[in-house]
């Protein structure tokens, strides 16, 4: 089924499980909230939400170089990411109904070669340099966005979240 995040279509109380890749970090605070009130409706008392998104990382950050780096972010991401530290992911699931399970925090690795192989696989892995080889605009932004990530590796982490609606 392919269907708007905010109007999945779906009846109230349906899904056992909704899981959400790197979505709600390309929206704005009130989308983010928007999108998983609709994975609260579509889901049973019981049933499980998983989140894995980009978080920040603010412990050795001034506000100001912390701003920056967002604003830095939203920039060379084109889609004006605004990815939020894990407390506060863990405090938008609970304001709209759900109970945190887990938490888990990795290096975050997006656009690592080892990484994108692993996932890929090794034909779309050499699709994907392909593309980046052959579309010198496409190239220039990704690149933009892995120079953006390095700067801020140490800001910046993985998190995957479960939580349970009650």
């Amino acid at each position: 089924m392919v269907a708007d995040v905010l109007k999945s279509g779906l009846p109230d109380a349906v899904a056992d499980k909704v899981y959400g890749e790197a979505i709600l970090t390309m929206h704005a605070d009130h989308r983010k909230s928007e999108m998983i009130a609709e994975a609260h409706r579509i889901l049973k008392t019981g049933g499980l939400y998983g989140i894995h998104e980009l978080s920040l990382v603010e412990d050795d950050l001034s506000e100001k170089s912390y701003v920056l780096m967002k604003q830095e972010l939203a920039r060379v991401s084109h889609v004006n990411a605004r990815p939020l530290t894990t407390p506060e992911w863990q405090i938008l699931l609970e304001k709209q109904g759900f109970k945190v399970l887990s938490v888990s925090n990795s290096r975050m690795l997006l656009l690592e070669p080892r990484r994108m192989l692993a996932e890929e696989g090794v034909v779309n892995f050499i699709k994907i340099i392909f593309k980046l080889l052959t579309h010198p605009e496409e190239r220039k932004r990704v690149l933009a966005l892995r120079k953006t990530f390095t700067k801020y590796a140490k800001n910046l982490n993985a998190v995957a979240i479960v939580a349970q609606k009650h």
